[in-house]
């Protein structure tokens, strides 16, 4: 599937247009974990985010286990090289 029509795809999600499946909801609570969702796709940041964390937290286990992961390393990443200290 060429990346255009990928986006498309996962927008459509996100925007209500169709429900999500695994891989859409996976990649969408990525982005959400990554705090990345405004970058990908246009409209208000705070309105997006939110969809995004709806659908991450109605999606799997296992896309809450990648979501907490990425979050705890941005933590270590922070805190390690000095920046909160």
């Amino acid at each position: 599937m060429p990346p255009r029509r990928a986006v498309q795809r996962i927008g459509s999600v996100l925007f209500g247009h169709r429900p999500p499946d695994a891989r859409s909801g996976a990649l969408i609570s990525l982005l959400h974990a990554v705090k990345r969702v405004h970058k990908v796709f246009e409209g208000d940041r705070h309105e997006l985010a939110a969809r995004a964390k709806a659908i991450a937290d109605g999606h799997s286990p296992a896309v809450q286990a990648v979501h907490d992961a990425v979050a705890e390393e941005m933590v270590l990443a922070t805190t390690k090289d000095g920046f909160l200290r």
